[in-house]
C-alpha cells in the first residue's frame, strides 16, 4: 500500500533546489552570471582535482599553475580559489522560483544533476525526464505518452523502462523478485529478493489504473487510497484544490497520472504493490528502498545492496501510519 503524497520519501536533505541556490545563485545581469559560472567551476577543480589525474600531460592542476612550483604554487593555488569565492560571494542568492524560471540556470543544473542522479533530482525544479531526453539518453516514456499509446490500464506495457539507458540505471529481472508471506506480521504478502540486487536497482513501474482528479477526489480519506499513488506535480495540485474543484473544476475530468494499483495485483506485472513500509522505528533498519519518480511514473530502488532472501521495504512517509512519523530521512548516498 502505498500514500499518495509520499513521494518524497528518502530523498536526501539537500535536494537540487537547494544546491542550485547555494552553489549556483543567480546574478541579477548575465554579465555577473558569467563571472558565477567562471567562479564555480574554478572552486569545483581546486577542491576536486587531485595531481595524479591531471599529472599526465595536462599540467598538475592541484598545484596552481604549470609554471608554479613549491611555496609558489601553493600560494597560486590559494589565490585562485580566493578570487573564486570572492566572485560567488559577491553574487546575490536566487529565490527558487528564479532559478526555476531561469532556463539558462536550469538547464545547467538540471542536465548534470538528473545524470549524476535521476532519482533524488527530479522535484518541481527539475525534470529528469526531459532534461536526460534532451542529452540524448533513452528514457523510459513517460506516463502520458504510455497511456496515449496502450490507454489507462494497460500504459505500463508501452514504458520500455528496462531498455533506458539512464546513467545508474539498473533494472531488475523478474526472476529476481519474489513475492510471499511478509516477515513483518499482519502485513499479509510482501515482495522479496530472489537474488542479491545491488546497490541502485530499479524494480518494475508501480502500476495500476490511472485516475482522473475526480477519481482522485474520490478516493480522498478512504480505504480506497490504500494502494493509490500520485505524481508529486498532481500531489501538488490535489492539496490546492478544494473538495469541490477536484470533483466538479476545470480538471475534474483531466488525468491526475495518479495510480491505484488495488485492482493490479500480478506478482509478476506489477511486484511495488506487494512493497511493504516499516511501521514503527525499529523497523526502520530493514529498509533498504526508495521512491523514485520519473516521468509521472514511480519506480522503488534499492539504497544498498539486498542479500537474497531478505524482505524489500520502504518507509512511506509522515502521513500514512497513525501515531508513527515515517523513518528517520535516509538516502542512497
Amino acid at each position: 500500500p502505498l500514500l499518495w503524497a509520499s513521494r518524497a520519501v528518502g530523498r536526501p536533505a539537500r535536494s537540487v533546489r537547494a544546491m542550485a541556490q547555494l552553489s549556483a545563485a543567480r546574478p541579477r545581469e548575465r554579465g555577473r552570471r558569467r563571472h558565477l559560472v567562471a567562479a564555480g567551476c574554478a572552486v569545483a577543480v581546486l577542491l576536486g582535482a587531485s595531481s595524479r589525474g591531471f599529472a599526465a600531460g595536462r599540467g598538475d592542476l592541484s598545484a596552481g599553475p604549470p609554471s608554479a612550483t613549491g611555496a609558489v604554487a601553493e600560494q597560486g593555488r590559494r589565490g585562485w580559489l580566493l578570487q573564486a569565492v570572492g566572485l560567488l560571494s559577491s553574487v546575490q542568492p536566487a529565490s527558487a522560483e528564479e532559478i526555476a524560471e531561469d532556463d539558462d540556470i536550469a538547464d545547467f543544473f538540471c542536465s548534470r544533476c538528473c545524470a549524476r542522479d535521476w532519482c533524488h533530482c527530479d522535484d518541481l525544479t527539475c525534470n529528469c525526464h526531459a532534461a536526460l531526453k534532451s542529452k540524448g539518453y533513452k528514457v523510459p516514456l513517460d506516463a502520458a505518452s504510455a497511456q496515449r499509446a496502450a490507454g489507462t490500464s494497460a500504459w505500463a506495457e508501452k514504458l520500455g523502462w528496462r531498455d533506458a539507458t539512464i546513467p545508474g540505471w539498473k533494472p531488475a529481472a523478474d526472476e529476481q523478485l519474489q513475492v510471499k508471506d511478509s516477515l513483518f506480521e499482519g502485513a499479509g504478502k510482501g515482495l522479496f529478493a530472489a537474488s542479491v540486487l545491488p546497490k541502485g536497482t530499479v524494480l518494475p513501474p508501480y502500476q495500476g489504473a490511472s485516475l482522473k482528479f475526480a477519481e482522485v477526489q474520490q478516493r480522498l480519506r478512504t480505504s480506497e487510497m490504500r494502494y493509490m499513488w500520485c505524481p508529486r506535480t498532481s500531489s501538488t495540485r490535489i492539496k490546492n484544490m478544494s473538495t469541490a474543484e477536484l470533483r466538479e473544476g476545470p480538471l475534474a475530468e483531466q488525468q491526475s497520472y495518479c495510480v491505484d494499483s488495488a485492482q493490479a495485483a500480478s506478482p509478476v506485472a506489477n511486484p511495488g504493490r506487494f512493497v511493504n513500509s516499516a511501521s514503527q522505528l525499529d523497523q526502520c533498519k530493514d529498509a533498504n528502498l526508495e521512491i523514485c519518480e520519473i516521468g509521472d511514473v514511480m519506480y522503488y530502488r534499492t539504497t544498498r545492496e539486498v542479500t537474497a532472501g531478505s524482505e524489500l521495504v520502504t518507509n512511506y512517509g509522515t502521513a500514512y501510519w497513525k501515531g508513527f512519523s515515517g523513518c528517520p530521512a535516509f538516502s542512497s548516498d
